[in-house]
């Protein structure tokens, strides 16, 4: 038990914030056992982001869906719609203008 209250404390010295996350404690136990190290982490954030269309910080139906119609359209040669917005906000704008494809992106 001791060395496990040892670890809680490098953890919390990690990154000063005096807390400890769950993700942390996940991470932090996954590096000690060499499972995992810090360039795969930071390779899966760098996806993770990549795949977060609407950037908040958590992956839904609307950020798959976002996905799907970027592959569909470089499927088709179409140019993929930017990031700029949430996909929820493309998706009102479509059903409020009645335009399709890429030009539904367009001011």
């Amino acid at each position: 038990m001791r060395e496990r209250i040892d670890e809680l404390h490098e953890v919390i010295d990690a990154d000063d914030d005096g807390i400890v996350s769950m993700e942390e404690y996940i991470l932090f136990n996954l590096k000690k056992m060499g499972k995992v190290d810090d360039d795969t982490i930071a390779l899966l954030r760098e996806q993770f982001n990549a795949l977060d269309a609407d950037g908040s910080g958590a992956l839904d139906a609307g950020d798959i869906d976002y996905l799907q119609q970027a592959c569909d359209m470089m499927g088709d040669g179409s140019k993929p719609p930017s990031k700029l917005g949430s996909p929820r906000a493309a998706s009102k704008a479509e059903a409020s203008d009645g335009r399709d494809g890429p030009d539904r992106y367009k001011p």
